[in-house]
């Protein structure tokens, strides 16, 4: 009728959803989301797309059979960094305003230049600090006015090392940080080193990299195996039912030979 109707998949919790419950989350289940938004943010950039406000409220679950994985949301303030049709990536200006939210936002984004791949990808890097921490130390700064804060919070983030944000927590995690931030505007980020690196982690300190995360329960495990125990009779029931056609063909085929 008069009517246009978007029919959205439905989701699940946001990471800040569950953060809020679970207050901190472990090293295993930081890497393991971890391992998933930076595959995402591939993805999303070979489209020619940055997000431009990766945020743990924007990260959620997916429900029922996908339960194990996560997916980013928003595309309010996305954008093409580079043409669809030549691949190159347009010029670096600065700006004077932030786009995003600059809690989790690069130091270039909040000092004003044009976003990149860089960008989203320094983003990750808080995310990660964030989740193991259950805060970040630019948090609550009672300011009044919107550019002091981002100012503050600009200068916080410079400050502070990668090492000292990841105190206490392996390695890992500060490198992937301050190789990120040292990406420069057009240079296109090595994600699969970056997965490698948070996958050969989880295998060092002999977590299995199964996506049982720290809110996954006995009651998920025995839907998942379900979901796989029929899935499976699915696959068999399909290639039976192919054999079988194929059979029936071959007789159909021998009898007109004959015939």
């Amino acid at each position: 009728g008069d009517y246009n109707l978007l029919v959205m998949q439905l989701m699940d919790k946001s990471l800040e959803d569950i953060l809020r419950i679970r207050k901190t989350f472990s090293i295993k289940t930081t890497a393991l989301l971890g391992f998933q938004l930076i595959g995402v943010l591939h993805y999303i950039h070979d489209k020619n797309i940055i997000h431009r406000d990766v945020k743990p409220d924007n990260c959620v679950m997916g429900t029922a059979e996908l339960s194990e994985n996560m997916y980013l949301i928003d595309f309010g303030l996305a954008k093409k960094y580079r043409s669809s049709r030549t691949l190159k990536q347009y010029p670096l200006t600065r700006k004077k305003r932030l786009t995003g939210t600059a809690r989790y936002a690069s130091i270039h984004a909040l000092e004003g230049y044009e976003q990149s791949r860089r960008d989203d990808m320094e983003s990750v890097g808080y995310i990660l600090a964030y989740l193991l921490r259950g805060g970040l130390p630019w948090q609550g700064m009672k300011l009044k006015s919107k550019d002091n804060k981002y100012k503050n919070i600009l200068e916080k983030k410079r400050e502070i090392s990668s090492q000292e944000l990841f105190k206490g927590f392996p390695n890992e995690f500060s490198e992937i940080l301050d190789y990120t931030k040292k990406l420069e505007y057009l240079e296109e980020p090595e994600y699969e080193m970056l997965r490698n690196k948070l996958m050969a982690l989880c295998k060092r300190l002999g977590y299995d990299f199964d996506y049982i995360y720290d809110w996954t329960t006995e009651k998920d495990l025995d839907n998942r195996k379900n979901r796989k125990r029929l899935k499976s009779l699915k696959t068999q029931s399909t290639l039976s039912m192919r054999n079988l056609t194929k059979s029936s063909k071959s007789i159909v085929k021998e009898k007109f030979i004959e015939k």
